[in-house]
C-alpha cells in the first residue's frame, strides 16, 4: 500500500477536525449604495488575513472579495445575502453561503467590513440548503457517519427536525454502529492489497453504497430526518 493511500485511509477513519487549517477569511460586511440603500452580505476570500490593516485594505478594494469565482454566481461581482452556520465536533463550525445577489460596483458608495474571521477553504458544508435549515442545524444530531471519495472526507450528521420516533432513531444508530465495524474490518482486509487511491475507493465503494441503501427508506418515510454534511478535501 502506498503512503498516499495510507494517508487517505487515515482521513476516512479520523474526524475532519484533525485536518482543519486556517487558510482564508470569512467576511461579513455592509454595502452602502449611492442611492442610500444598505445591505449586508457575506463572502470568503482565500489566503486572506485577519488584521486591521488588511480590513482597511479590503474596504478600499472591495472588488478583491466581491469578484465572482464560480460559474453559478450571477454577474461579474456578487455578495451572498444569507449564511448558515453549522457547529460540529464540539466547538468547530463551518459556514454555507446562500442567495447570491449580483452587484454593480459603480453603484457602490462604500463597503464597511463588520467582521473578518479566519476559516479554511478545505472544509465546508456540502449539499443544498435554505436559510430555514438553520433551525434544525441548531439542534444536536442523534447520529453520524463518514465516508471518503475523490480525495475528500464526508462526515454526515443526522438530525431530527420533527418528531421521529425514538425507536426509529435507535434503529438508525444501531445500523451505523454495525457498519462502522464492517468498514473497519474491510479496511484491515484490503490495506495490504491496494496500491492506489483509485483501487482503495473501488474496494470500499460497495460497503458505503450498501449503507446508503439501507438508510434510504428511513429518509423516504420520515421527512423530518435531515442531514448536514461537513466535507474536507485535500489536494
Amino acid at each position: 500500500m502506498t503512503k498516499k493511500t495510507f494517508t487517505k485511509i487515515i482521513i476516512f477513519l479520523f474526524p475532519i477536525l484533525l485536518f482543519a487549517e486556517y487558510n482564508g477569511v470569512e467576511i461579513h460586511f455592509q454595502i452602502h449604495f449611492k442611492n442610500g440603500e444598505t445591505v449586508e452580505g457575506y463572502r470568503f476570500l482565500a489566503n486572506g488575513k485577519n488584521t486591521d490593516e488588511y480590513k482597511s485594505y479590503l474596504e478600499q478594494n472591495p472588488k478583491l472579495f466581491l469578484k465572482n469565482e464560480l460559474v453559478t454566481e450571477p454577474g461579474e461581482y456578487c455578495y451572498y445575502a444569507k449564511r448558515l452556520k453549522y457547529v460540529y465536533n464540539k466547538n468547530l463550525y463551518v459556514y454555507k453561503h446562500l442567495e447570491p445577489m449580483a452587484i454593480v460596483l459603480e453603484k457602490v458608495d462604500k463597503v464597511e467590513i463588520l467582521d473578518l474571521e479566519r476559516k479554511s477553504y478545505t472544509t465546508g458544508l456540502s449539499g443544498n440548503y435554505t436559510s430555514e435549515d438553520q433551525v434544525w442545524m441548531n439542534t444536536k444530531p442523534f447520529a453520524q457517519y463518514a465516508y471518503g471519495k475523490d480525495m475528500c472526507s464526508f462526515e454526515v450528521f443526522i438530525h431530527d427536525a420533527g418528531n421521529v420516533p425514538d425507536e426509529v432513531k435507535s434503529e438508525i444508530k444501531e445500523l451505523l454502529v454495525k457498519f462502522n465495524y464492517r468498514i473497519e474490518n474491510r479496511i484491515q482486509e484490503i490495506e495490504d492489497m491496494v496500491q492506489s487511491d483509485e483501487e482503495f475507493e473501488k474496494k470500499m465503494r460497495g460497503v458505503y453504497e450498501e449503507r446508503e441503501k439501507l438508510l434510504k427508506p428511513y429518509f423516504e418515510k420520515y421527512k423530518s430526518l435531515k442531514t448536514a454534511t461537513v466535507t474536507m478535501c485535500t489536494c
